[in-house]
């Protein structure tokens, strides 16, 4: 199969049809039938109701372009939600080919993409691993002292079972309440853990969710309020006499929009997958355009470079692939952030090089939010991620597929001898309308850059 980006960047009526057609030849090999009208090729203006409950003071909207990268073979875990919520993954890995839609500006990223797509295909492909997946929300419970602070601490972590059962309960009496046409508890954000911190007078409870296909920031923030309001206060009042001072729905511990230790250490907010894929010393030559032993110096000089400068994480630019399926998917754009946390890694194995990316935090949901957007919706479903049991661990993984894959693309380009490769991506596809006259070149540069192109 053809790859959409050998059509080249060229935006001419021309180019864009035949790249839609091609998409439609591969889409409806995969059982994908497209309508002339499909939304996901109208570049025209749509319905201004649309928008109702995604934005607020609603002017207009801006139009980004978004490009398809692929397909992206990756051999993935078929992971849905267990009765009580928990993880429960098929022991038998799904293989599929997937195709990228990249919401982006960024001239030289897509094609920077589908080469570490070409890499990692020709490598037999990107397998992943889902680690976990849920939801937390962090509030805060203030006291007269640590010792009430303490007391609460240990009462909230002994009753983490009787807070799954009254949110579970059916006979609950706020189930089926609405206020504005929204349930005052959601059903499908289930209650999985408790954890405590004290510190000072002060308990932080960090409450852990499953949230099914949603990212379920939403369902744990109205679950954790009717939980406080409803149970806990009066509750632990009744077993101890002691009421809080101050309640705090989000005091900075559970993680939201916002990078942290303790979340890039154990995830947990969002889903947390690996990505990794053995890259043979031939592939890394031709396709790659550098050799194994570039990639591992790399490796050494750049984890040392994160240390000096204090990094969180270890890796290049996983956030590129992140913001642009985001954006064209429908996810929090300001999640992209959190979600990027990533450790890289490259090690020296007897057929190549083995990179792996981990991924703590995928903030992302196949339903709800932006993702019911016309446009948004209609590329998860390209994806074959749109709603339906466990499309969004799915999802999860094929976003961490394709950000290993640009983190294969970049690194390659700046362990090239001379970084020449980075260089010369950044020169002509970094948004410039021309290359330099050769004139304007250091001398010697310009034949290297005759070569690279």
């Amino acid at each position: 199969m053809s790859s959409m980006s050998e059509l080249g960047r060229s935006i001419t009526p021309t180019a864009v049809a035949e790249r839609q057609a091609m998409l439609r030849r591969a889409l409806a090999a995969d059982g994908h039938e497209l309508a002339a009208d499909d939304p996901a090729f109208d570049f025209g203006p749509i319905d201004a109701s649309v928008y109702e409950r995604s934005c607020e003071s609603l002017v207009g909207h801006v139009s980004i372009p978004v490009g398809v990268v692929g397909p992206l073979v990756v051999h993935y875990q078929d992971a849905r939600e267990g009765p009580s919520g928990e993880l429960a993954e098929d022991p038998a890995r799904q293989s599929r080919s997937f195709f990228v839609p990249m919401a982006t500006h960024e001239g030289g990223l897509n094609a920077s993409l589908g080469r570490g797509i070409k890499a990692a295909n020709e490598s037999g492909g990107v397998t992943t691993y889902l680690l976990h997946a849920a939801m937390t929300r962090g509030s805060a419970y203030v006291f007269e002292s640590t010792d009430e602070a303490y007391r609460f601490s240990k009462w909230a972590t002994a009753n983490a079972g009787a807070m799954q059962d009254w949110l579970g309960d059916p006979a609950n009496p706020f189930r089926g309440q609405e206020l504005g046409g929204i349930p005052l508890l959601s059903e499908h954000a289930r209650l999985q853990a408790v954890r405590t911190f004290v510190l000072s007078n002060a308990c932080h409870v960090v409450f852990e969710y499953s949230t099914g296909e949603a990212c379920g920031q939403n369902m744990t923030t109205r679950n954790t309020y009717m939980l406080h309001s409803e149970f806990i206060l009066n509750r632990f009042h009744s077993a101890t006499g002691i009421t809080p001072a101050h309640f705090f729905l989000e005091a900075n511990t559970g993680g939201d929009k916002k990078s942290s230790h303790l979340y890039h250490t154990s995830g947990g907010h969002g889903r947390s997958v690996i990505a990794s894929v053995v890259i043979t010393d031939e592939v890394a030559e031709r396709v790659l355009k550098c050799t194994v032993d570039d990639v591992l110096k790399l490796r050494e000089v750049g984890g040392e470079g994160g240390m000096l400068s204090g990094m969180l994480g270890m890796a290049v630019n996983p956030v590129n692939v992140i913001a642009a399926i985001y954006g064209a998917t429908g996810q929090d754009l300001a999640c992209a952030g959190t979600s990027s946390m990533a450790i890289m890694t490259a090690a020296e194995c007897p057929t190549g090089v083995q990179c792996t990316l981990r991924l703590p935090n995928l903030e992302v949901g196949t339903v709800g939010g932006g993702t019911g957007l016309p446009h948004q919706a209609r590329f998860l479903e390209l994806m074959g991620c749109r709603g339906g049991e466990g499309s969004a661990n799915r999802f999860a993984q094929v976003v961490a597929a394709a950000s290993l894959c640009l983190e294969l693309s970049t690194g390659a380009a700046m362990a090239a001898a001379g970084s020449i490769s980075f260089y010369t991506a950044h020169l002509t596809r970094g948004g410039m309308k021309r290359t330099p006259a050769p004139g304007r070149v250091a001398a010697g540069v310009a034949e290297q850059l005759a070569g690279e192109a």
